[in-house]
């Protein structure tokens, strides 16, 4: 049996420089209609503006933890953006309300790593990809479910700390995203890998 036909819930990220784009609403909805039905979780990244904080840490001596929280703010105003800009999207701050295989839930997840942050890194090798497989591992997803990352590019193959020494996702990855199903995803191609571990 295709293990894609087991799936019944799905995390999904969205990378932030994505949203540069202005066919990634269009490109997200069609490669969802291709898969099997699956309530989806969406997290967004903080794309461009988290280069800027890396950049204000440098010039203001901001910890890493201060530079952590400044970047999970940006993934909380790209979330309102998206969901804004989606049909058929609702925003959450918790998985609880994700139920419905017709709508896209995009996730703040803010308030869920407050709750954890005695538990989870605070430092850039702890980014929006490990957020994503953090929360993914969360739900349950290694269980009847997937991680998806939506990427600006092909991965070209390799396990996850190959990823990780390529600078694709970052250093916390593998260890978050260790026994989970996770697919990648070059939308501006409508590509998707193989699963990979």
């Amino acid at each position: 049996m295709n293990p894609r036909a087991l799936v019944n819930h799905r995390v999904a990220k969205l990378g932030g420089s994505l949203l540069v784009w202005k066919s990634w609403p269009r490109a997200l909805i069609t490669w969802l209609r291709h898969e099997p039905p699956a309530v989806t979780v969406l997290l967004v990244g903080g794309g461009a503006a988290v280069d800027d904080i890396r950049r204000r840490q440098r010039i203001e001596q901001l910890t890493d933890a201060q530079a952590h929280w400044l970047a999970v703010a940006e993934m909380t105003a790209n979330a309102r953006r998206v969901a804004q800009e989606m049909q058929d999207a609702e925003l959450v701050r918790s998985l609880e309300p994700c139920q419905k295989t017709e709508t896209i839930y995009v996730l703040d997840p803010d308030v869920q790593l407050r709750q954890a942050a005695a538990q989870l890194p605070q430092h850039w090798g702890f980014t929006s990809d490990s957020i994503a497989a953090w929360v993914a591992g969360q739900w349950g997803t290694a269980d009847r479910g997937e991680l998806v990352l939506f990427k600006s590019c092909p991965q070209r193959g390799g396990n996850f700390e190959d990823w990780s020494r390529r600078g694709l996702v970052d250093e916390c990855f593998g260890h978050f995203a260790r026994g989970l199903r996770v697919r990648w995803v070059n939308l501006r191609a409508g590509w998707s890998s193989p699963n990979a571990n």
